[in-house]
């Protein structure tokens, strides 16, 4: 896979590294669960379960179905950032069933989407047609996210929101935002190319969402904006840049929900975690993003999926983000150095594992 299309993922080297087991095809069930294991972090030294104790009763009681915590962040905060896992299928059944919630469906301003702005003249004459014109999304290469495949999934989403833009209960329009860079990945030719357009992504994507709050009309009266972004697993996480290298070229990031705030915008993020299938990652075989989907796919703790807002007790998981550390191609080291996921993600949904989404085998014609 080239460069380009890497630096689209949530964390880039987990989808091209060497996988270690097949894949979990639609319909099959997951394995059986793990029998009973110490409760040990694996960031902790070993034998230390005291704090790790604390997280599996905290996350036992606090835990709740995924769709339940998101709409309720969507309703109650301006900025919703909810993180995305490219390669598989359930966050993106997650964001369609957060479009047909009639709560969220009547309320929401915005919908921002990890998308080039050069497919947004496309989205808008979609949005504009009758009958609906779903061939119209094929015009722009990366509207579909077909670097990953599952355009029926984003059809899916994008039909949703052709519904939306007609249904007679809201009296507000909808706006949809592509608001990464024009023409991304294409643009970046060569690895030092992407590693300049990389630090440029967050930034293009901040300003969208802040235009979009900026020119909502008539959203004051409604108590103030409310947007939904969808977008890869770093680009959620608050307080925090990498250094980001390809090859021998090396560069910053300052990622998208850092640069909201420092631009005065507050998100509520949302960190998921389950990845399609287990890969090798810096020597480990792992099968999520996070030394966290570690420590909740032990045994004895709640059956995926579910959400659990972060507190304290996730404070024992430290460098709780795995970071891409393959010398050959794409590294990024987090900063600062020190973190508390606490302080940098609202809400963690574990996936468990996920299904894979589909080949590229949509049809032009059928958004349904």
């Amino acid at each position: 896979m080239p460069v380009v299309a890497l630096l689209s993922c949530v964390i880039a080297p987990l989808v091209h590294a060497r996988a270690v087991a097949p894949l979990r095809t639609v319909g099959t069930p997951p394995a059986a669960p793990q029998a009973a294991a110490p409760l040990v972090s694996p960031s902790a030294p070993h034998g230390d379960s005291a704090d790790l104790t604390a997280l599996r009763d905290y996350v036992v009681r606090e835990h709740e179905a995924p769709l339940d915590a998101v709409r309720r962040a969507v309703l109650s905060h301006p900025v919703v950032l909810l993180g995305d896992v490219h390669p598989a299928l359930e966050p993106k059944r997650l964001l369609r069933a957060l479009l047909e919630d009639d709560a969220v469906a009547t309320r929401i301003d915005a919908v921002a989407l990890e998308i080039p702005a050069t497919a947004q003249r496309w989205i808008g004459a979609y949005l504009a047609s009758t009958p609906e014109d779903p061939s119209l999304l094929f015009r722009e290469s990366g509207t579909l996210r077909t670097v990953w495949g599952g355009s029926e999934e984003w059809l899916a989403i994008f039909h949703r929101l052709w519904l939306l833009s007609r249904d007679p209960r809201r009296d507000h329009p909808l706006r949809v935002v592509a608001m990464d860079l024009p023409g991304w990945p294409s643009r970046a030719t060569s690895a030092r190319a992407a590693v300049s357009l990389y630090g440029d992504r967050d930034s293009a994507m901040a300003a969208g969402i802040v235009d979009a709050i900026a020119t909502c009309d008539g959203c004051a009266a409604r108590g103030g904006a409310r947007v939904l972004a969808f977008v890869g697993g770093y680009h959620v996480l608050r307080g925090l840049e990498a250094d980001l290298s390809i090859g021998h070229n090396n560069g910053r990031v300052i990622w998208l929900a850092t640069r909201l705030e420092r631009r005065g915008v507050h998100p509520f993020t949302v960190l998921t975690d389950g990845l399609p299938r287990p890969v090798e990652l810096g020597g480990a075989i792992v099968s999520g993003a996070t030394r966290l989907f570690d420590v909740l796919a032990q045994g004895g703790w709640p059956a995926a999926p579910y959400a659990v807002e972060t507190s304290h007790p996730f404070d024992v998981v430290a460098h709780a983000i795995r970071e891409p550390n393959d010398t050959t191609d794409i590294t990024f080291t987090l900063r600062p150095s020190t973190y508390r996921l606490r302080d940098a993600v609202d809400l963690f949904i574990y996936w468990g594992p996920t299904t894979p989404i589909g080949e590229n085998s949509a049809p032009r014609r059928l958004g349904r």
